[in-house]
Order: C-alpha cells, then sequence, then structure tokens
C-alpha cells in the first residue's frame, strides 16, 4: 500500500495534475486521489494543497521535503521485491558470436528450463575480459588467452580445424585431405587467430588473387550455402563443420597435417562474491550434465572443470 501511494506521488510531482498522472499509471483518478490520501494518513501529515477550481497540483511544505525521501523509498521497496524474487538465479553469460552460436545453445537450453534468469552477451574476447574485469558480466568464454591480474582464465575447450566443401559426401565415412590437394583459388578464407593464420600460410600463397576473404562468419555460411561446385572449400571448427552438416549439403573431411586445434578459455573475475560462486557452481553442473555430452558426440574435447 505504502509503495502504491509513493509512486503515485512521485508521479503527481512530475505531472502536476492528478488527471496526468492518472493516465501515466493507469488508473482512474480517483484511485490516484485515494491513494494519496491513504499515503498522507500513514505519514500523518498533508503532501498536497487542494485548492479547488485548479487543476496544477502544488505541494505543501511537507511535500516538498518528501520528495527526495519518497524517490530513496521507492527504490528500497523496489530492491526490497527483488529479494524476494530469483534474483538468487540470475546468471550472466558473455562469449564471442562463434561460442554462443555454435557451442552454447545446449547449455542455454538446459539453464532456461531451470527457471534461471539469464542474460546473454556477444562480445568481441577482449571485450569481454573488460566486462569480467568490471564484474559486468559473471562468466566469459574468450578465444584467445591473456593475463590480467584480476581475471581467471582457464582452458574450456579445444576443437579441431576441418576442411567443409558443398555437396553431401557418397560415402559415410570422413575422408583425409592433404592441404596441397586443395585449390586456393577455390578456398572462402577466414582468418581465424594469428597461429592458424602462420599455418595457412605454409601451404597456400596469402596473396592468391582469386581467394574469397571473408572476416564475417554469417556472410561465409551464407555464401558457402549458395554454392553448388564441391570443388570449393573453407577450413573451420568442428562445431560450426557439423551446424552446417545439419543445416545444408556439405561434406567434413580431415586434414592430414590439421592447424593447430582452436581453444576456447572461461574467463571469470578473481574475487568471487559467495553468490556468485553458487551460480558458477551451478554453471559448471550443466556444462558437465547438459553441454558436455553435446560436444562430445561431434568430437570436441572439454578440458575437465576443476
Amino acid at each position: 500500500m505504502i509503495y502504491n501511494g509513493v509512486e503515485a506521488f512521485l508521479e503527481i510531482c512530475r505531472s502536476r495534475t492528478f488527471s496526468k498522472a492518472a493516465e501515466t499509471l493507469h488508473l482512474t483518478q480517483s484511485t490516484v486521489s485515494r491513494r494519496i490520501k491513504l499515503l498522507e494518513q500513514e505519514l500523518g501529515a498533508p503532501l498536497i494543497d487542494r485548492n479547488k477550481g485548479e487543476r496544477t497540483v502544488y505541494l505543501t511544505a511537507f511535500g516538498e521535503k518528501f520528495i527526495s525521501v519518497a524517490e530513496r523509498w521507492k527504490n528500497l521497496l523496489q530492491e526490497t521485491h527483488q529479494l524476494k524474487t530469483v534474483d538468487n538465479l540470475k546468471l550472466t553469460i558473455g562469449a564471442a558470436d562463434s561460442v554462443n552460436n555454435y557451442i552454447l545453445p545446449p547449455l542455454y537450453d538446459a539453464l532456461y528450463q531451470q527457471t534461471i534468469s539469464l542474460r546473454i552477451r556477444t562480445q568481441h574476447s577482449t571485450e569481454l575480459y573488460s566486462l569480467v574485469q568490471n564484474k559486468d558480466i559473471d562468466v566469459g568464454f574468450v578465444l584467445y588467452e591473456r593475463l590480467i591480474p584480476s581475471v581467471i582464465v582457464e582452458p574450456f575447450l579445444r576443437e579441431k580445424m576441418i576442411v567443409l566443401r558443398p555437396g553431401r559426401s557418397e560415402t559415410p565415412d570422413i575422408q583425409t585431405v592433404t592441404p596441397t590437394d586443395l585449390d586456393p583459388s577455390k578456398e572462402l578464407y577466414a582468418s581465424w587467430n594469428p597461429v592458424y593464420d602462420a599455418w595457412h600460410n605454409r601451404f597456400w600463397d596469402p596473396f592468391c588473387a582469386r581467394r574469397i576473404h571473408i572476416d564475417s562468419l554469417p556472410l561465409l555460411l551464407s555464401l558457402f550455402g549458395r554454392i553448388t561446385e564441391s570443388d570449393y572449400w573453407v577450413i573451420l571448427p568442428m562445431s560450426i563443420a557439423f551446424y552446417c552438416q545439419r543445416t545444408i549439403p556439405c561434406t567434413i573431411q580431415y586434414l592430414s597435417e590439421p592447424p593447430p586445434d582452436r581453444t576456447c578459455y572461461k574467463i571469470t573475475h578473481s574475487y568471487k562474491k559467495a553468490d556468485t560462486l553458487e551460480r558458477l557452481q551451478l554453471l559448471d553442473s550443466h556444462i558437465q550434465n547438459s553441454l558436455l555430452p553435446v560436444i562430445k558426440h561431434y568430437g570436441t574435447y572439454i578440458f575437465s572443470q576443476e
């Protein structure tokens, strides 16, 4: 009841009329008036000068002084209400685009089914380190390792890089190809990281004029899905390749001399409150029970959780 009165009072202070306050609060004018009277009874003093014939509302001296108290009161009442909700189960996760879209969805499904208040952010790895450092997110999943005093960096998963070609294979077994057997002029090239680029340059001329260079993963997959000639190819992490295999006609091939596996790291702040630790323990449990079985199915390796 007090909250309703404080809310009505603050809205009247902003609009200066009962009618506008009622409209904003989606209430009748009589309901707003009744809430103000009940609040005045609780406080034992009038808040508003009721001059007949005037539409504009004027506050009493007590009402003017009460504005700042009412604002603080409203905030405290809102915080008190949040304590009674599932705020202790709120979890904010940030991840690089390819991790969010092709690795973590089974985890998000499991967390959502547990009625956890989940917030998901897609950012570049550099931005995720800053978000964890500032405690804007509980946990981040990044694609490279950095040494920052306030951030704990743990290897989370490792996955192979494989070749993907348009069209279905006639054999169910995954074939192995030699890098030099791949025509560089038919490549859709994406730069995954500097280590991958160095490996790539061992086999193919980095200045190949006909190679298609793409720096957007959605664009890369969109273009690949439109190509029908089987001599085109792209090198992708295993998780993305298996997603493509479920959605478009394509063939996965291993490389006889593969690039280094792509590693994803889990980052958290070095200082965690008790409720944050509880949320992260719940997250690790769902990783083991919901995400690991799915990832093992297509061959991605997850480092053991401590």
